[in-house]
């Protein structure tokens, strides 16, 4: 018997050992995505700010669709942190104050960033649309794809967006959070979670799933098509240089307004490629950075919101805060893959503003001095 109770014991002290390993880590894991959260939500909302200013400052940057749909997409990522930090973050990690007072701002806040989040990706898909137009079909894309129509369907697109995921107004309802003591936070109802949880996966459809697809499709299309045109472009380039050095041999020329130089050739080409390098990165990134989160909408979480285990909780965890840093880095990837964008940038940094002003000084001063020994001779 006195075996028995020391067993009994000892396992009831494992087993409380266990508990509080558990919600030590549990505890670690939150102030771990906490901060990690934070950071991204501060990266995102300077990155997103400095692309706006850069492309509003120069007109140089892709082709003038492209830029428009940059502009959108950049205010877009923008209001994503903004709403991320004001309706999540700031109201579960650091309670400052109760957003959710009642159901129907709980709902109000899920509607929002779900069409927010989607927005975004819509753009993404019609950046790549508009390119693959350009690409393709270069003569219609002129009358398809003009600025208004480009502004109009920019406009449409998180109003359409509003209006599909209107029906998470009503899903929703305020409870007590099981992670945070004293505090309220949101939960499908439960006489819909079911039909909820469907909702769910057709956003996660709507938000990347298919515009994944079809930015994957469409992107694989438009580089086979550059690549071809590239080896095209080559063989003229060759050819041209043949005929001219075979007109200098006879003493008869080619007219230089039929014969273009190389540089001349590629102009045009090069324009398409450095705008299409920019949505490629920016749709690479996407879809590579939002497929844990495509993979734990659909598995991680079950009807009821509850974790099955630890491991789930952290990859669901993870997959939010990639889903989030694809809103933010989109900066990054313009510096590497557009010269003016950097060129751009360099510009207003103050060292840069110091030595061009510096340079400006000492060729003033050199045109004076100059200005003056002519002066001085005559």
């Amino acid at each position: 018997m006195l075996t028995d109770s020391n067993s009994s014991t000892e396992s009831a002290l494992n087993a409380t050992i266990r508990n509080a390993s558990s919600e030590v880590t549990d505890q670690l894991t939150l102030a771990v995505v906490k901060w990690i959260n934070g950071l991204i939500i501060i990266l995102g909302l300077i990155t997103n700010s400095l692309i706006l200013v850069i492309l509003s400052r120069s007109r140089k940057i892709g082709s003038g669709t492209t830029r428009i749909i940059l502009m959108f997409l950049a205010a877009t990522d923008l209001f994503i942190m903004v709403v991320e930090l004001f309706l999540h973050y700031i109201p579960l990690h650091w309670q400052w104050f109760p957003i959710f007072y009642n159901d129907f701002s709980c709902g109000f806040a899920f509607w929002i960033q779900a069409s927010i989040t989607a927005t975004s990706a819509w753009y993404l898909m019609l950046m790549t649309s508009e390119r693959f137009a350009v690409v393709y079909f270069p003569i219609k894309a002129k009358i398809i794809c003009t600025k208004r129509k480009i502004v109009g369907a920019c406009i449409a697109i998180p109003l359409l967006s509003l209006v599909c995921f209107s029906y998470l107004l009503t899903d929703i309802r305020i409870v007590e959070s099981k992670q945070f003591q004293d505090y309220m936070e949101c939960a499908p109802k439960e006489q819909n979670e079911r039909l909820f949880k469907s909702k769910i996966i057709l956003w996660i459809m709507m938000y990347f799933f298919i515009p994944a697809i079809a930015i994957v499709t469409l992107n694989t299309a438009i580089v086979i098509r550059l690549s071809q045109a590239h080896k095209i472009q080559q063989q003229m380039t060759v050819r041209s240089g043949s005929v001219t050095e075979a007109g200098r041999k006879t003493g008869g020329g080619t007219s230089r307004k039929f014969i273009q130089s190389p540089s001349q050739q590629s102009a045009s080409s090069q324009s398409i490629r450095k705008a299409t390098t920019l949505v490629v990165a920016a749709s690479i990134t996407f879809v590579v950075l939002m497929i844990p989160r495509g993979v734990s909408t659909m598995m991680s979480l079950d009807i009821e919101w509850d974790y099955r285990n630890r491991d789930r909780f952290i990859f669901d965890h993870a997959a939010y805060q990639l889903q989030y840093l694809n809103h933010a880095i989109n900066f990054f990837l313009y510096i590497l893959a557009n010269r003016n964008f950097r060129s751009e940038l360099r510009k207003m940094m103050p060292c840069y503003k110091r030595k061009h002003a510096s340079i400006k000084l000492r060729t003033a001063k050199l045109a004076d001095s100059e200005v003056t020994q002519t002066t001085i001779m005559e």
